[in-house]
Order: C-alpha cells, then sequence, then structure tokens
C-alpha cells in the first residue's frame, strides 16, 4: 500500500518512498563491493550509540540467519574475505 504526504498549503499529494537499509562490504583481494539489504531493525542494531558491538553482532546474526553473509560459511570467514564497509540508509551512509 502506497503511503501520500498531502501539502497542507496546495493540496497536492506526494507519494512518501519506503526507506532501503544496506550494509556495504568490500571484498579484501579484489575491492568487489557486495551490498546486503538489511531489515529495519537490523539497521537499528548496527547504528545504535550503546553497546555497539553487541548490538553489531546481534545485526550480523540476524543476517546471517535470513541466509545472507553465506557465500564463506559463517560470520567469521566471512570477514576473512570483506571489509565492513558501512551502514546506509536511502544510500547515504549512516554509520562505518
Amino acid at each position: 500500500m502506497k503511503k501520500f504526504m498531502i501539502n497542507p498549503i496546495s493540496g497536492e499529494k506526494t507519494e512518501i518512498e519506503p526507506n532501503v537499509y544496506k550494509a556495504k562490504f568490500e571484498h579484501i583481494a579484489t575491492g568487489y563491493p557486495e551490498e546486503v539489504k538489511l531489515t529495519e531493525e537490523e539497521f537499528k542494531l548496527m547504528t545504535a550509540k550503546k553497546d555497539r558491538d553487541i548490538n553489531f553482532d546481534k545485526a550480523l546474526f540476524s543476517l546471517h540467519a535470513r541466509g545472507e553473509l553465506t557465500s564463506y560459511g559463517n560470520i567469521e570467514e566471512f570477514f576473512e574475505h570483506f571489509f565492513f564497509e558501512g551502514v546506509y540508509m536511502n544510500n547515504k551512509l549512516r554509520s562505518h
């Protein structure tokens, strides 16, 4: 279902686009980028200001449980091959 915002002066409708959350990684040897779509909850965990390490790990476990980050087996093996670049919302860097 689409959501709209109505301009109170003109009455014009503008469609509200849903936020798109991504985590970006870079392959250590080749520099090849890897993008993973995040849920809103994973995004919140990865950008949390408190308990950063614990929340970041929770987000990684969630990604792995959804079948992401499995190209090299487990999470530790994934990070032997990839650098973490950052967390993005609507293609804007929010955390790195």
